[in-house]
């Protein structure tokens, strides 16, 4: 593999600023000569004139400097004007907003460049913008996005609602929504108040958006998109108070193109009541056969609601968070209900599940089974966090989690707060039942007085081990073999990591595991991060046992830092 050049790469960059530097000092003497702008300005070459103009755009939108000052860039020299006629760049970035000073319509009705982008402010002035000149203009528009501002940007007294309880959005924007856009393929509207949601006229677009692949619609209701059929539709978002209603429903079933749907926020229409939860008798109404992922965040009941409804392919990667306001953890019943039909839902679909503080009658287990989609679908995590002040009972618990057979990491934390059964009791219950026997990487987090046969004697494929807080390393010492039980625990670990552990008084732990290991399962690699008083002889004698030793190296005084390992080591510090 051959190291990149980086010397000649920054002095080509640094030549072409000098070039540039040489040409403005050059332009700027005969400003002072002939006081003519445009002059001057003709002599610098069309090239750099127009890097110039786009590197100013683009510090303009990257600054956040008031849009008034990119209304004033065409005017600077005539090739300027031509060029903002043409770049993609300039309208990009070109806000819907002109500040009541210039209106750049001229510029419209003569832009050329496609795709063009509007992003923005839409106020009270938005109204000049709204007019026959703009026709043109927005027709040949493929991504939008506008944020509804509840005042004017240059005066907090104009409001964009005539009263707080009136959510409807002013004639000036309708007449806007109700235009054609046949170019269009990116929508986004997005409202600055979230206690405010705009109510979209039903007849928005009149279904003239042919083209429209992606929407996504943040504190805006979405009761509208039931009256628009668009069969181009790939990518929908909704953020911000949806509520899992028959609106919704209806809306989902007339998307049957959709490849990514997002939901968060996902709420029950009236949120101080859960009714009694009744799974449906009928067959899911919302058939989303091409659909590719699938992500919601919400309350557990209109998850379970929503579940229900659909049906997707089996090939679906589905993303669960669920969400519980305090009111749920006092009187759950129904989410409990709405929880445990959702969960006989997931194993036919299940790529990735977040479950968050379930109420699963008194279980507050906080289970996790993530997946990374991004870089590899077939790794996986399983994340088991005891939350405080819960009584688990370990068999109903087994009984109810997920399998997790192709699970790659596992992650256990324990948190020493409030009246807590006992983890290292729950765990001997939970691992086999999980069929982890392809985790490759094990994180204990505070971690006690394990039954470490029972626990761990499943995981015969774990090859990392990372212990972290002050009492972790007794496993360890459970971890070495008796007269009665020679065969090693955890066969392929070659891997230790170390953190945060005060090892004056529980080094010996670690050292008698790796020497006990040394012959027949040999730990090649000990890694110590953020552990204090680590003194000279312990580092030698592991070198004796293990042929990679690395640590952060913490300054004696002051034991902050934090440990250099590779990247592909991900398994370090604690985990949100």
């Amino acid at each position: 593999m051959t190291t990149p050049n980086f010397k000649s790469y920054w002095d080509e960059k640094r030549a072409l600023l000098d070039s540039r530097i040489e040409i403005m000092e050059e332009s700027l003497r005969a400003l002072k000569e002939e006081r003519n702008t445009c002059s001057c300005a003709i002599r610098v070459p069309p090239e750099i004139l127009t890097h110039i103009f786009l590197d100013v755009i683009t510090d303009i939108y990257k600054r956040g400097w008031k849009p008034i000052g990119q209304f004033h860039l065409p005017h600077v020299c005539r090739y300027w004007y031509d060029v903002a006629l043409k770049s993609q760049e300039y309208w990009r970035y070109q806000p819907l907003y002109n500040g009541g000073r210039l209106r750049p319509l001229h510029l419209m009705d003569r832009a050329e460049g496609r795709p063009l982008y509007l992003t923005g402010t839409l106020s009270v002035d938005f109204s000049d913008w709204i007019s026959p000149k703009c026709d043109h203009f927005l027709s040949q528009a493929e991504s939008v996005d506008i944020l509804l501002c509840h005042n004017h940007p240059s005066s907090s007294s104009s409001s964009l609602w005539s009263a707080p309880d009136d959510p409807s959005v002013p004639e000036y924007l309708e007449d806007f929504l109700k235009r054609g856009a046949p170019n269009l393929k990116s929508l986004t509207l997005s409202a600055e108040d979230v206690s405010i949601t705009p109510r979209i006229p039903d007849d928005a677009f009149d279904g003239n958006i042919p083209c429209l692949r992606f929407l996504a619609l943040f504190n805006v209701e979405c009761s509208w998109l039931t009256s628009i059929f668009v069969s181009s539709l790939t990518h929908l978002t909704l953020q911000g108070r949806i509520f899992m209603d028959d609106a919704c429903i209806q809306t989902l079933q007339r998307l049957s193109s959709l490849r990514h749907l997002y939901l968060a926020d996902l709420l029950y229409r009236d949120g101080l009541h859960i009714p009694p939860f009744e799974p449906p008798t009928a067959p899911p109404s919302v058939k989303l056969e091409h659909l590719e992922v699938l992500c919601v965040r919400g309350e557990g009941y209109p998850l379970g609601v929503l579940a229900l409804e659909l049906d997707i392919p089996l090939s679906t990667s589905v993303i669960l968070v669920p969400e519980y306001p305090e009111r749920l953890m006092f009187d759950p019943p129904h989410e409990c209900l709405a929880l445990e039909s959702l969960l006989s839902w997931l194993p036919k679909h299940l790529q990735k599940l977040d479950l968050g503080s379930i109420p699963l009658n008194t279980m507050h287990l906080e289970s996790r089974l993530d997946w990374d989609l991004k870089h590899n679908r077939d790794t996986g995590v399983l994340r088991l966090y005891h939350s405080p002040d819960s009584i688990v009972d370990p068999v109903q618990l087994g009984d109810r989690l997920p399998k997790a057979e192709c699970a790659r990491y596992l992650e256990v934390r324990f948190y020493l707060q409030g009246r807590c059964f006992p983890l290292h009791v729950i765990l001997p219950v939970i691992i086999p039942k999980l069929q982890l026997s392809t985790v490759q990487v094990l994180y204990l987090d505070d971690i006690y007085c394990l039954n470490v046969e029972t626990a761990l004697g499943s995981l015969t494929g774990v090859h990392t081990l990372c212990l972290s807080g002050g009492e972790s390393t007794d496993v360890l010492q459970n971890l070495i073999p008796t007269k009665p039980r020679r065969e090693a625990l955890l066969p392929a670990l070659k891997t230790l990591i170390l953190h945060k552990i005060g090892l004056d008084g529980r080094f010996t732990h670690a050292l008698s595991f790796v020497a006990d290991r040394s012959e027949q399962y040999p730990v090649e690699k000990v890694y110590l991060s953020q552990c204090e008083h680590v003194r000279e002889e312990y580092l030698e004698s592991l070198r004796q046992h293990v042929s990679t030793v690395e640590w952060d190296g913490l300054d004696q005084e002051c034991y902050g830092g934090t440990l250099r390992l590779r990247p592909g080591i991900r398994v370090m510090g604690r985990r949100s």
